[in-house]
């Protein structure tokens, strides 16, 4: 075949109008987030038309606009992430009569959430549905398996129950000087985003860690820290091969008061070392062939970590689409979560994309156009500049020194959404990492508890 990977990748786009063009969608969703509303706009760019929503939560003025819509919240439903995942599998006789009332020839296409595993509701089809084989490698008390298996680093750890009286001891023998992490089971919940991890310097904070954990998990992870930049390696495994692509930030900020992690969003900005790079990649690459062989999966998927100056170490495997792979600002018409689900399911529309087509075009297609999409919460501010987008300068912490930087920035929904930055005298640190600019943008905004990665100065007081 002729042409870039990129205009070799423009059938695709052409395959998948073919396929939607016409045809009447039910998005399944627990709420409109970044990822279903992407997904939205690639039906609708497709030329599909979404004729009914079924929601976990209550509707906002800003979800994507559909003919009908059925909330669970306001029907007096009341459920978790993974409640709603299970309830929808059960194929609940009111969502079934609801959309028969609608649609009585079932003729609609139905279209979950990346946690989706109904194969169809009420005999209507769901496109790229989520197999529950492959949810086991998100329990982070699992997931060590893994990693030795495909020989990845990760930082020394034990699996304790949350209730166990030896976990203090246990965390103190982890302790190497920055604390330790706590992360939660899957047994109740489905959680993303660093809902279920605490990062602990001392025994109050891990008391009220555990304290808060109780309710949300039966065993706990805990793993020795390690400095590094929180980072994501992500890939898409196809049957023939592991298309990776290079590694991402992922903008995860601490409180030091309370040990909480804040995540902020992802950035494609950050340029680690080409060494660093590729070893990053070939770890990616041997968890997309580990999960094709052992599972059969197909499908987007990322290994979370930390990149720090002794190197890297993982902590999670997503195998399912998460944000932040960065295409859409470069390439917008380009409907990647909707190939995804192609590939998952081995649809027809998929056969044009190529493994090393897909791996080469991304990555271009990335570093051709860097972009961040973070988030951080300023209450009780008014931060409306005229024109929508402004720009400050602050301080980034480098050791003993640190370096200016701009910032651009957009006021909305009680917070910031942080564009980008750029040195004004020297780079952006840490290879341009904006966990650092992140924090530092908070305190002036006069949001002081909040911290990055890159900077780890008190020593844990575990042990005393």
């Amino acid at each position: 075949m002729t042409g870039t990977p990129k205009e070799r990748l423009t059938r695709v786009i052409d395959d998948m109008r073919a396929r939607w063009s016409g045809r009447d969608v039910v998005l399944a969703v627990n709420h409109f987030n970044g990822g279903m509303k992407a997904l939205a706009e690639e039906l609708r760019l497709s030329g599909a038309r979404l004729k009914a929503v079924l929601i976990n939560t209550v509707p906002r003025a800003d979800d994507p606009p559909a003919e009908h819509v059925w909330s669970c919240a306001e029907h007096g439903l009341t459920m978790s992430h993974r409640q709603y995942e299970a309830w929808l599998a059960s194929k609940p006789p009111e969502i079934v009569d609801w959309l028969d009332g609608l649609d009585p020839a079932r003729q609609w296409e139905v279209l979950g959430t990346t946690y989706g595993e109904f194969a169809e509701l009420g005999g209507r089809p769901a496109y790229g549905h989520w197999r529950p084989e492959w949810a086991g490698w998100e329990d982070k008390t699992r997931i060590d398996e893994l990693w030795r298996r495909v020989g990845i680093p990760a930082p020394p750890h034990a699996i304790v129950e949350v209730d166990d009286p030896g976990l203090a001891a246990t965390a103190v023998s982890l302790d190497r000087g920055h604390g330790v992490m706590i992360a939660i089971d899957t047994s109740l919940d489905v959680l993303g985003s660093s809902q279920g991890l605490r990062w602990v310097r001392s025994r109050a904070e891990l008391d009220r860690a555990v304290e808060a954990l109780r309710v949300r998990t039966k065993r706990v992870r805990l793993a020795t820290f390690v400095p590094g930049v929180p980072c994501s390696l992500m890939g898409m495994v196809f049957d023939d091969g592991v298309a990776v692509f290079d590694p991402i930030e992922v903008i995860t900020l601490h409180r030091p008061s309370t040990g909480q992690l804040v995540y902020g969003g992802c950035s494609t900005a950050w340029r680690p070392a080409t060494a660093r790079t590729e070893t990053l990649r070939g770890y990616a690459r041997r968890v997309g062939e580990e999960l094709s062989a052992s599972l059969g999966y197909t499908g987007v998927f990322s290994v979370d970590g930390l990149s720090g100056e002794d190197g890297f170490v993982a902590t999670e495997l997503n195998p399912r689409h998460v944000s932040g792979i960065g295409v859409r600002p470069g390439w917008p018409e380009f409907p990647t979560r909707l190939l995804n689900r192609a590939v998952q399911d081995h649809r027809p529309e998929a056969a044009g994309a190529r493994w090393q087509d897909v791996e080469a075009a991304y990555r271009q297609v990335v570093r051709d156009t860097p972009s961040a999409s973070l988030w951080i919460e300023v209450p009780g501010t008014d931060l409306t500049p005229a024109g929508g987008v402004s720009t400050t300068r602050v301080a980034v912490p480098v050791g003993g020194s640190s370096v200016e930087c701009v910032v651009e920035y957009r006021p909305q929904c009680g917070g910031v959404w942080i564009l980008g930055a750029s040195g004004v005298a020297a780079p952006v640190p840490h290879d341009g990492a904006l966990g650092p600019v992140t924090a530092a943008l908070a305190e002036q905004f006069g949001v002081p508890d909040l911290r990055s990665f890159g900077e780890i100065t008190a020593r844990s007081t575990l042990a005393g």
